[in-house]
């Protein structure tokens, strides 16, 4: 079993902790993606969804949200939440054409290889209507990690970002930067990437 899973699956009130922190950045990030898509009731895929904060905020705006995640313990817990469509499934198991009018993926690829990135951009790019938003954030960086606790990390700088790119083409780049980390116990920075399907 891939270890950065087992963590995520088998270590639930821990990863509820890790999840309900608060990130007074979120609320912008979530209200700049919508104004990229710029239409009433887009159709809104949330990647690796936890405990649903940014399904519940797109659906208070009037989204229409499906939901995936690879873990089915928190598939139950999603399944509470009203008007979300939930799918148990891995990212790199998805196989949507033009579904999409945006993609969130928050806190989730950055769990994915580098050598793997350019797969799942490119199946998410497949789930994107034209014109489609996709955002996706990493920690800032240009190497690869494994925690003690056996979860493996993916930093990302600029150039990072543009090599993975070139291997998917239909894919730009909206807007891009960097933040610091809101938590007060983190000395880091994010890097926020709007991307859109050209």
């Amino acid at each position: 079993m891939n270890k950065t899973f087992e963590f995520y699956d088998s270590n639930i009130e821990r990863v509820n902790e890790i999840l309900s922190y608060n990130d007074p950045e979120k609320h912008d990030l979530y209200d700049k993606f919508l104004n990229f898509i710029r239409i009433d009731n887009p159709k809104i895929l949330d990647v690796g969804a936890g405990l649903g904060y940014a399904a519940k905020y797109f659906i208070n705006k009037k989204c229409n949200v499906s939901a995936i995640d690879n873990s089915p313990k928190r598939c139950e817990i999603l399944k509470n939440i009203p008007n979300l469509d939930v799918v148990c499934i891995d990212m790199f198991d998805i196989d949507w054409k033009n579904k999409f009018n945006g993609i969130w993926a928050s806190s989730v690829l950055l769990h994915s290889s580098y050598d793997d990135m350019y797969i799942v951009f490119y199946k998410l790019l497949n789930s994107l209507k034209e014109k489609g938003i996709f955002y996706c954030d990493f920690m800032y960086g240009d190497n690869e990690r494994i925690k003690d606790d056996g979860r493996n990390f993916t930093d990302m700088n600029e150039d990072r970002l543009n090599d993975v790119l070139l291997k998917v083409p239909d894919l730009k780049i909206k807007d891009i930067f960097t933040s610091k980390d809101s938590r007060p116990d983190r000395n880091r920075k994010w890097l926020r990437c709007f991307l859109q399907k050209i």
